[in-house]
């Protein structure tokens, strides 16, 4: 079979009583899946579903697995094609390819993976070459080849095999039994493990045969299909031939292989060259299912019915899922009937559509619509009158008899412009007309319709019309309310138009604004607005709402409002689109169901069109469709929920759900502490609009209650707590049928500081600090008896750590000085500016009528709110604790996640258990609103959370993903510019220091070597600070124990004597205390003089430079569009993909960009400032790979660099910029960050007065 032999061969077309079969069946509606869909070859060869539901196809690449979600290709080891698929009673899917065959078998790390099963085949049988077919009975599994027939036995792990007398061609299991086709033999069944001819089977010795089918409503009977003879029913004893209305068509388009039986007892029968057609079992078409009725090609390779009933075909170019049966078929352009459906009608057995281009029928021989002839302008109602079909168009009135219109009263200068017919309930022969301007009336008389005039009052648009039983109307209007119409009659029940009374009903009587159309339901007329449903009230003259139809939403447009009764009662609702049908219970309330018009629940229905045998119709925007209420499918498919993929950590796979995984829960895990950052991907293999399918999650012993029902198929959980959880996901199909929910139970393991051995060891170490202390207080003991003899060493020690301390102090005000280098801010990098101008930003953004920036102080478990404002007024100054967990600024930093909530009311147990408006004071004493919608958003730096940032809306809805992206661009810059901010504060106090003591270490490396000095003097001080500090802390006590020692003997001294002792022991005393205090304060100051002079180099991961690049650019281009509106430049870009990811540390390389893109910035726009000509500012980014070297360039047309300073723009503090605008140390600390850090290059090359271009290089292996 190749393409060119099909495109020389012509496709027949049915016979005419063929075609005659379900003449109003209608198109199915088909799904197709094209190549670049599924990403493989365009053949298809077999299809098969797994226990699951997991939908397998052969393909010429491999095996695609599809699961609803997510396209999967298995390629075989020899990369053939696949030609076979089956699946056993254990739900093992095997697959036949060239030259091999074997089973999928899983694994819950690599999930699915081809077995092969050539190794137990004799090596002298390996020469097959495409098997064909793959059939799984009780006795084994069964591969067909061209020349062997091989059988699988899983309980011996061995393979018998037969070969071909001369060569198998068709192989068919039927009711376990096994049957095959060989060339000049005929059929064949294999009996008792040989192969015997069928009776009569010699007659296909060189007959192709493509289908052996159970004949349906009979097991004793098979259906045979030849491509040239036929097809033939075998009862057990001889093949007799079977006429069907295919036979033709089968013939011309080529018969091909399997065959299915549908659950609703129909076979399919595919063909080559003209798609697949499905017979009953009289042989009659049911339906036929080509490119004409949406397949993308002709050629059917393989079909296969799923357990949704649907049909599936592998087709010489993509796959298809047909909907297959009579519960709802379409009608369009494709069957002659295009554009919008406002009215179905059916007269005498005719079926007729009323459309914006006119009326059409339907042709019962063709099964398409056709034009009536005379109508060809926008019609909009039927009536049938008697034996008279009328029609209400924008032309008129017309009679309508079969296929031909005849005009009844035309519009003259628009003056008939008709939207609707009714019929009067006390006179069969009149008929009310409404029309765009008003109301008329016909009546037929002796063979004629006679116009009796337009009420003269009545200028409205009238679009429905409930005839009353004593001769009123009730009238719906498109814009005007409703109007309810009173006619006074002769005694020859002839009307007086000019004598109608008109009542006109509006918001005065309860209804609301705006027109409504009027529908009668159980002999109760129903005013449907778009605002809702109300009934009249005839006592208090008021409509009253009324909830019993209620049920779907408004589309707003009263024209395509329907609410109508069937001959059963129900009754079919659809205000616009979303219909509904309702079945009346006992109670008088309504069983609504809408599962079978989910599919097109989006689309515009302007009419339902109910019929007495039970089909339905539906007039769209793309035409009609139709639904048999009597044939229900099932929409209750059981149905299971996947878990597809479990990934921790970065890229580390834990669980693959494998095809034999389905009546298995999932072996727990064990995830590490460091690593516990959980992906779950999931899907659900059901398939009617798998679009539609929605899932809902949750972590039990994590989250409290089931997440809303969401589109997405995955789940992440970041920074989980140790403990034990289980993920559960449920799905719920588009017909809203909810399936069991998967499992999957994992542990994250506590740090190694909780576990059980670690608490062994601190007990451990307590016991030893236990004996420490008791051995410490032994020794003091014996330091108080040997007190007296240390007297006057003590004495001696106090005056030398006096002495000490006293130079100590000297030192202290020395390091305090250095303190100070942090402390100054300067005026044009205060937080404060900061703030206020990013408020003015963000209104420029979002709505941020209640906008906030708060400091996170760690240390005081405070958020401290710098500047708060709502609607332009302050908030009086204040903090938040963040030991209350209850608020959406302590979620935010604590996870260091944004918070989005569109309806605080309904979304704020996502992030609290508990909401309580803070009801804080504004500086002028009001209390604004609360707010319902509101964003918060973390400022982080280099790991480190600076603070929140929040707008807040009193709007629900008030935030779109689009808001939250902008502001976290925004929240990024704020943190940077902080940042930055802080970083030259403290450069700025560090350059006054070293200004006060020293000039002439301007240069960085100075300030290094200062740094080194610093934290050598912190370490000289330190060790006699140690001394003096442990001495005087023992000379506290040493003098104590003496005076207690002394306490016995003072009676053998003189009051004289025991004065000066006492004085001398206190002395001691507060002279030792006053060092210990001084000692430890200035070992703090020590302490932080030698913090400082340590410095932390950042650490390297490796990094998309390309996107680090990128992200600076933004910032740097926002940010100067933010500060001045007037700026705006020309960007080109040219980055190399090849580059990858390289080992740098991001912050500072991202600093580099940002110093180097806002120089450039800065340039262009002082060029374009001073009016140089027609002058295009343009910042030109490029990034190549050159060998083991990464090259950015940056490049500016600006005025370029005058040779005289080009050799000084890397040093510190040179700027040529004007003071106040530029500290000069942004191009000295890039150059320091590319050449000593990360080891790189940064050259400039510029022409004066044309352009500058730094050149940057860094080692790809870092």
């Amino acid at each position: 079979m190749r393409k060119l032999i099909l495109l020389l061969l012509l496709a027949g077309r049915f016979p005419p009583d063929a075609q005659a079969q379900n003449s109003e069946l209608g198109l199915p509606f088909i799904r197709n899946y094209s190549p670049k869909e599924y990403r493989a070859d365009i053949q298809n060869w077999a299809i098969v579903q797994d226990d699951r539901g997991v939908m397998y196809f052969g393909n010429n690449l491999g095996v695609l697995e599809y699961d609803g979600v997510a396209w999967r290709l298995l390629r075989l080891p020899n990369k053939s094609y696949v030609r076979s698929l089956a699946k056993d009673a254990n739900g093992r899917v095997y697959v036949g390819g060239v030259g091999d065959f074997g089973y999928l078998a899983s694994n819950s790390i690599h999930g699915s993976a081809f077995v092969s099963l050539l190794p137990h085949v004799p090596a002298a049988e390996r020469g097959f070459a495409d098997v064909w077919g793959i059939y799984a009975t009780a006795s084994g599994v069964y591969f067909r080849t061209a020349s062997h027939l091989f059988r699988w036995s899983e309980d011996s792990r061995q393979i018998k095999f037969w070969k071909a007398a001369t060569s198998f061609h068709g192989s068919f299991e039927v009711n376990e039994t096994l049957y095959l086709r060989q060339w000049e033999i005929g059929l064949l069944k294999l009996e008792a493990d040989s192969l015997v001819q069928m009776p009569g089977g010699a007659q296909f010795a060189d007959e192709r045969v493509y289908v052996m089918l159970p004949f349906p409503g009979d097991d004793q009977k098979i259906l045979v299909g030849t491509r040239t003879q036929g097809m033939f029913i075998f009862d057990g004893v001889s093949f007799r031939p079977f006429k069907t209305a295919a036979d033709e068509f089968v013939k011309a388009n080529l018969l091909y292989q399997p065959g299915a039986l549908l659950q609703n007892g129909g076979m399919v029968l595919g063909t080559l060259l003209g798609g697949a057609v499905i017979l009953d079992k009289e042989g009659r078409l049911l339906q036929k299912i080509d490119m004409t009725a949406g397949l993308l090609d002709n050629s059917v390779l393989c079909v296969y019915p799923d357990r949704a009933g649907a049909l599936w075909l592998g087709l010489g170019n993509g796959i298809a899922r047909v909907e297959t049966g009579a519960t709802l078929t379409l009608y369009d352009a494709r069957r002659g009937l295009s554009g919008n459906v406002y009215r179905i009608h059916r007269h005498q057995g005719i079926l007729y559509a009323a459309g914006n281009v006119g009326v059409f029928y339907l042709d019962a021989p063709t099964s398409a619509f056709k034009p009536v002839s005379g109508i060809a302008n926008l019609s909009l109602g039927f009536l049938s009158a008697g034996e008279q079909l009328l029609a209400a168009t924008v032309d008129g009135v017309y009679r309508i008899q079969q296929e031909r219109a005849f005009p009844v009263r035309l519009s003259a200068q628009k003056d008939f412009e008709s939207n609707v017919l009714c019929r009067s309930r006390i006179d069969s022969t009149r008929v009310f007309v409404g029309l765009f301007n008003g109301l008329a009336s016909l009546r037929f008389s002796q063979g004629h319709w006679l116009e009796e005039g337009k009420l003269p009052n009545l200028q409205e648009e009238v679009r429905t019309i409930v005839s009353l039983e004593n001769g009123g109307l009730w009238l719906g209007t498109s814009a005007q309310g409703v109007l309810r119409v009173t006619f006074d009659y002769n005694a020859s029940e002839q009307l007086f138009v000019h004598s109608a009374r008109v009542q006109r009903f509006g918001t005065a009587h309860g209804l609301p604004e705006g027109g409504a159309a009027v529908w009668e339901v159980a002999g109760t007329p129903y005013f449907v607005s778009p605002n809702g449903v109300f009934r009249f009230d005839a006592q208090n003259n008021r409509f009253i709402a009324d909830s019993t139809f209620q049920i779907v939403s408004s589309l707003g447009s009263v024209d395509a409002f329907t609410l109508r009764q069937d001959n059963r009662d129900r009754v079919w609702v659809c205000f616009g689109r979303e219909p509904a049908m309702g079945t009346p219970r006992p109670d008088g309330s309504y069983q609504w169901l809408q599962a079978p018009f989910v599919r097109f629940a989006d689309e515009v229905i302007q009419t339902i069109y109910p019929e007495n045998d039970g089909v339905v119709w539906f007039g769209s925007a793309y035409g009609a469709i139709r639904y048999d209420s009597r044939q229900p499918p099932d929409y209750a498919e059981n149905y299971t929920t996947l878990i597809r993929r479990v990934i921790v950590g970065r890229d580390s796979v834990v669980y693959v759900g494998g095809h034999e995984t389905q009546n298995r829960q999932p072996l727990a895990a064990s995830i590490t502490y460091n690593d516990n950052a959980v992906r779950f991907e999931f899907a659900a293999p059901t398939f009617a609009q798998e679009e539609r399918n929605q899932y809902q999650t949750i972590l039990e012993n994590f989250e409290q209650a089931w997440a809303p029902w969401s589109a997405e198929h995955v789940k992440e959980y970041t920074n989980l707590p140790p403990g034990e959880y289980r993920f559960r996901v449920k799905a719920k199909n588009s017909h809203g049928h909810e399936s069991a929910a998967a499992e999957f139970a994992f542990a994250v393991l506590p740090p190694w500081y909780r576990t059980w051995w670690a608490y062994a060891g601190y007990a451990l170490l307590l016991g030893m600090l236990i004996f420490a202390a008791d051995r410490l207080q032994r020794r003091r003991l014996l330091r108080k008896e040997r007190a007296r003899a240390h007297l006057r060493e003590v004495e001696l020690r106090a005056e030398s750590a006096e002495a000490l301390a006293k130079a100590e102090s000297e030192r202290k005000k020395n390091i305090e000085l250095l303190s100070e280098m942090g402390k100054q801010i300067t005026a044009s990098l205060d937080s404060d500016i900061i703030f206020h101008k990013l408020y003015e930003h963000v209104n420029q953004l979002a709505d941020a009528t209640i906008f906030g920036v708060g400091i996170y102080h760690p240390e005081q478990r405070q958020i401290e709110y710098r500047l708060a404002l709502a609607k332009g007024k302050r908030y009086a100054p204040y903090t938040r604790d963040t030991r209350n967990k209850n608020q959406f600024p302590v979620w935010c930093i604590e996870h260091r996640q944004p918070v989005f909530i569109n309806d605080v009311q309904q979304e704020y147990q996502r992030y609290i258990a508990e909401f309580k408006d803070p009801q804080r004071v504004l500086e002028d004493g009001s209390r604004p609103e609360t707010p319902q919608s509101l964003i918060y958003l973390p400022l982080i730096s280099q790991e480190r959370v600076l603070g929140i940032i929040t707008i807040q809306s009193f709007q629900k809805n008030a935030y779109t993903p689009f808001h939250l992206n902008l502001m976290q661009n925004l929240a990024a810059y704020t943190s940077i510019a902080l940042d930055n901010a802080d970083a030259y504060r403290r450069l700025d106090a560090t350059l006054q220091h070293l200004k006060a003591t020293q000039q002439q270490l301007v240069t960085q490396e100075k300030l290094a070597s200062l740094g080194a000095l610093t934290a050598g003097i912190a370490h000289e001080i330190k060790n006699p600070l140690n001394f003096v500090n442990n001495f005087a802390s023992l000379l506290v006590e040493l003098a104590e124990e003496l005076r207690d020692e002394l306490a016995p003997e003072q009676h053998a001294l003189s009051a004289e004597k025991r004065a000066a002792l006492d004085e001398i022991l206190t002395s001691v005393q507060q002279n030792s205390q006053k060092i210990v205090e001084h000692g430890k304060r200035a070992d703090s100051i020590v302490r932080s003089m030698l913090q400082l002079s340590r410095g932390k180099a950042g650490e390297r991961e490796p990094a998309d430079i390309n996107a680090l690049l990128d992200e600076a650019l933004n910032l740097t281009y926002h940010g100067l569009r933010a500060r001045d509106t007037s700026f705006n430049i020309r960007i080109e870009k040219q980055y190399d993909d090849a580059i990858g990811k390289i080992e740098v540390v991001p912050q500072d390389l991202q600093r580099v960009f940002l110093n180097l893109i806002n120089n450039g910035c800065y340039a262009v726009h002082q060029k374009k400032l001073t009016g140089a000509g027609n002058f295009s500012p343009t910042i030109s980014l490029q990034t190549r790979l050159l060998g083991d070297h990464v090259e950015i360039r940056i490049r500016d047309n600006g005025n370029g660099i005058p040779p005289d300073i080009r050799e000084k723009i890397f040093n510190p503090f040179f700027t040529t910029k004007p003071a106040g605008q530029g500290t000069g140390l942004g191009l000295s600390i890039s150059h320091d960050i590319i050449v000593q850090e990360h080891r790189g290059e940064i050259k400039v090359e510029t022409e004066e007065g044309k352009f500058t271009e730094f050149v940057v290089r860094l080692p790809k292996n870092g």
